[in-house]
């Protein structure tokens, strides 16, 4: 009981409202309880619950993602909360019932639980304080960072489809690791709290929480030390601490915020690891392949770095001792990676080779080099060194392995022990994609946030073995991010301009808003709707406008014909082109753009006919600022919604 009380503080901290409660129970009792059952049954216990609950919320994540899969594709979403319940009751059957005690108690020190849990506490505060309360919850905001809004896209249609379509572009396939926005589509459907709640300020929560355990748990595994686990921790939480008494757009990685796969993905990246190192290295059984494939699949379909990360770590551990079983286990990551690369992974196109890319979009880069060359546009070497300023370019790359110092800390782990070198083939592939690939989004940086748990926890078994002399080095080097956010936020104040995202070009008018929440309301989740609200601001005009418009898609959160085209695969591989970002380019569906810009503009019977039988249009929603709206489109359809400049139209069935 003394180790269990000390957890109500993150529990107050993190869920004080009636929609957290209601959340946090769910977490529980359909995701955490589950998995910890389904761990210990295929597994064993790791001899206390915390842990077990930290590594079981992934497992029991890969367990819902199975029945949302199943239920969602038979249409029945409303009922997916028998599947939990149905795996509890298994466990209540005599043969498994003993997986509800731990056989073989191996309880960890107090100071083990009072410092995850201090951890744990600060971290959501600084998350709620700093970050969700910047990012305030539509409908009462007037702008929104776009990713949330295409996030929120997908968490719609993964309600209501499988295999999911793209939001946007209404009859295709959703390109995109979903597998994140698959699980908060899971917890609409049995919370029955909305999806806009769901993203923007309950799922993150219980994920850092359950971030903190598998890292702490990993940092234990491979070091063998208690409190290895509260250093790794504490060098994760450490750097969120200015958000105590700042605002900010995000998390300090390699947790995020706005970015839910990387979290995600990162838990299923540590959790996979701790695994492997079982079955490879401390005689595992051999029922620990099933865990390894099934969390293998939610890494790799949560974010496209998790995968080469373990097969680097998988890799050079086989390098160093050749065995059967580790082959079979690389050649099994790269059997999941190729699959989930074919089918849900999603947003690499565009990418290239190009050394030091990843210095083109750090502050100071331009003003030290005088080189202004967007990310994924280039040669082979960042441009930077091919104009000659080789002195700019150094300073900038010093300051950039200054900053991610807690991910270079754990080379230090050079040892005669296959595990050592595991982990340094987890940080090595994290190292070579941050300084070689060149992603029009700068998505280079998650292969190094990916490693960076096996850096932490590389560090902590370091210091656990280490002189007092090398013991200062590693904590120094942990630690140098938080002690920059602290300096930077002494010096330059609020790193935010105002205390909520207000962003002009992704300004949302309230007459848009409430159409938007009229529409979701009056409306079937499977209707589709022409608009003509693809461009960010709404009222800038293609071709050459940001193409980040996700008011229907994803405020309203219905399917469209067309809409904000500029994550696509086929918009990031246009990169450059014309001298425009991705996120400037022409729609790769011009015939869709010329088809809704003239029935606004011009309608008549035949197009939107056109409209109704090819796309399975219901709704129009026209926007006069994005583009002319005839006056006669009310003669053509019934306006079942008017609002400012905004008019909603209804095709009919």
């Amino acid at each position: 009981m003394k180790r269990a009380l000390p957890w109500l503080l993150p529990l107050l901290v993190g869920f004080h409202t009636l929609d957290a409660v209601r959340y946090g129970a769910y977490f529980a009792l359909a995701i955490a309880l589950p998995g910890t059952l389904l761990l210990r049954a295929v597994w064993r216990s790791l001899g206390n619950w915390v842990e077990d609950l930290g590594l079981g919320a992934i497992v029991g994540a890969a367990w819902m993602l199975v029945g949302w899969a199943l239920f969602t594709a038979a249409g029945w979403q409303r009922w997916l909360v028998i599947w939990p319940l149905l795996t509890l009751a298994a466990f209540a059957l005599p043969r498994l019932r003993a997986h509800w005690r731990i056989a073989e108690p191996q309880p960890l020190p107090l100071q083990w639980t009072w410092g995850l849990v201090i951890a744990a506490s600060l971290m959501l505060a600084a998350t709620i304080r700093g970050v969700m309360a910047y990012h305030v919850l539509p409908p009462d905001g007037t702008s929104y960072y776009q990713d949330l809004l295409y996030h929120l896209s997908m968490v719609s249609e993964l309600t209501r489809a499988v295999p999911p379509e793209l939001p946007q572009v209404v009859g295709e396939r959703l390109e995109y690791h979903w597998f994140a926005n698959a699980d908060m589509a899971a917890a609409v459907d049995i919370t029955r709290l909305s999806p806009t709640t769901v993203l923007f300020r309950l799922w993150v929560l219980p994920w850092l929480v359950v971030a903190l355990l598998v890292c702490a748990t990993l940092a234990r595994t491979v070091s063998r030390t208690w409190w290895t686990g509260v250093l790794a921790a504490a060098a994760l939480t450490a750097p969120q601490l200015y958000l105590l008494v700042d605002t900010s757009i995000n998390l300090n990685p390699p947790v995020s915020y706005l970015s839910p796969s990387q979290t995600f993905g990162l838990i299923a990246c540590v959790a996979v690891g701790i695994l492997l190192i079982e079955l490879l290295f401390r005689n595992g059984p051999r029922t620990l392949w099933v865990l390894v494939l099934a969390l293998a699949v939610v890494g790799g379909g949560s974010k496209p770095t998790v995968l080469p990360v373990l097969i680097g770590a998988v890799g050079l551990a086989a390098l160093y001792q050749l065995r059967l079983k580790t082959v079979a286990a690389g050649a099994l990551l790269v059997a999941v990676g190729a699959l989930t690369l074919l089918t849900v992974a999603g947003s690499t196109s565009g990418s290239q080779i190009q050394f030091l890319a990843i210095l083109k979009t750090s502050p100071g880069y331009a003003s030290l080099t005088g080189d202004h060359t967007p990310a994924g546009v280039g040669g082979l070497v960042v441009p930077s060194l091919v104009s000659g300023a080789v002195l700019g370019t150094v300073v900038m790359l010093l300051s950039v392995l200054l900053i991610q110092a807690a991910s270079l800390a754990g080379f230090l782990v050079v040892r005669r022990d296959p595990v050592a070198w595991f982990l340094i083939g987890a940080m090595v592939v994290g190292w070579l994609g941050y300084l070689f690939i060149d992603h029009p989004g700068v998505s280079e940086s998650y292969f190094l946030y990916t490693a960076t748990p096996f850096s932490l926890a590389a560090a902590g078994w370091v210091a656990a073995t280490a002189r007092r002399r090398l013991l200062v080095v590693v904590l120094v080097l942990l630690f140098v991010s938080p002690v920059k956010s602290f300096v930077q936020n002494a010096i330059k104040g609020d790193t935010e301009a105002g205390p909520v995202f207000r962003s002009a070009p992704q300004w949302v008018y309230p007459d848009e808003q409430a159409s938007a929440a009229w529409l979701a309301q009056n409306s079937a989740p499977n209707e589709v709707v022409a608009t003509n609200t693809w461009c960010r601001p709404v009222d800038a005009k293609t071709p050459g406008c940001d193409a980040r418009g996700y008011i229907v898609s994803g405020l309203a959160g219905r399917r469209t014909v067309i809409e904000g085209w500029a994550y696509t695969n086929e918009a990031m591989a246009a990169q450059g082109v014309g001298g425009r970002r991705y996120t400037e380019q022409p729609s790769p569906w011009p015939d869709r753009v010329a088809l809704v810009t003239q029935a606004f503009a011009n309608p008549t019977p035949s197009l939107l006919k056109r409209l109704h039988d090819q796309y399975g249009v219901r709704w129009l929603y026209a926007d006069s600022r994005a583009g002319t709206v005839s006056p006669e489109l009310a003669d053509l359809a019934p306006l079942r919604h008017s609002n400012g400049k905004v008019k909603i139209y209804d095709l009919g069935g």
